[in-house]
């Protein structure tokens, strides 16, 4: 019986610990709430979140669609000229096969996908369907389709 007075008593004592370290909290939840609740600050965080997603849809969208029209054109020039044996800089540390091949092992719609992009959307829901229900069979499938 004494046991449980006295634990009642600790658990008194460490709940108006908690109580105090709460109201001195307090303040700074009301400065965090006037901070989110400002008009002035919401319309503007508003207006810059619609403005800067617009300008990323629309760069993603149209740079897309016109960066694989001039890819044909100034990348195979750009080829044209850099492929006469020599090569200067523009080394990396793994090859880029090699670390297609990597995603293609462990994730083949992700490696249709960055080879072919959005106008294989297609293929990717094939490969993901095979892949989801048996992965060799997705695998094969992507294998079959990148190389």
């Amino acid at each position: 019986m004494v046991d449980a007075i006295l634990s009642l008593k600790d658990f008194a004592f460490n709940l108006i610990n908690i109580i105090i370290k709460l109201i001195k909290v307090f303040p700074k939840f009301l400065s965090i709430f006037t901070y989110i609740l400002d008009p002035k600050k919401l319309i503007s965080d508003i207006i810059f979140s619609i403005v800067t997603g617009s300008k990323m849809i629309y760069d993603a969208t149209i740079g897309y669609l016109i960066g694989s029209f001039m890819k044909n054109f100034y990348l195979d020039s750009k080829n044209n000229k850099n492929n006469k044996n020599s090569k200067k800089g523009g080394e990396s540390c793994f090859n880029k096969s090699l670390i297609n091949i990597l995603i293609l092992i462990l994730c083949p719609p992700l490696a249709i996908f960055m080879k072919e992009g959005i106008s294989s959307i297609l293929y990717v829901i094939i490969a993901s369907a095979l892949t989801y229900f048996y992965y060799f069979p997705g695998l094969i499938y992507s294998c079959l389709y990148i190389l």
